[in-house]
């Protein structure tokens, strides 16, 4: 999959194993790092089966979550111009190739 980064903040921080250390701490930094790793690795989102990947209950339904350590997850939308969709209407995620990182935040499920 391609990554996109919406600060190059956030860029910094998820390329950094020192910088996501100094803020998160040595395990979610870790894993942070494997978890990029692996969607970058996978074709789709669907082929995630590390840090219990989920479509996230938002609205629009675009985003997924991806547990990292310590209540830590990351979050990341699709990043098409034109986002592949079923005919329901709702994403096909095994058609997104393409994804935003939008942040690393405390999980609340």
């Amino acid at each position: 999959m391609i990554l996109a980064f919406p600060t190059l903040e956030l860029r910094n921080l998820c390329l950094s194993q020192t910088k996501a250390e100094a803020k998160y701490g040595y395990k979610v930094a870790k894993l942070l790092r494997e978890r990029l790793a692996d969607l970058r690795a996978a074709e789709s989102v669907l082929e995630l089966v590390a840090g219990r990947p989920r479509e996230m209950r938002s609205k629009p339904h675009n985003k997924y979550a991806i547990n990292l350590a310590d209540g830590y997850r990351l979050v990341l939308e699709v990043n098409h111009q034109n986002v592949p969709q079923k005919a329901s209407g709702q994403v096909d995620w095994a058609l997104v190739s393409r994804v935003k990182i939008l942040r690393i935040e405390v999980s609340d499920d």
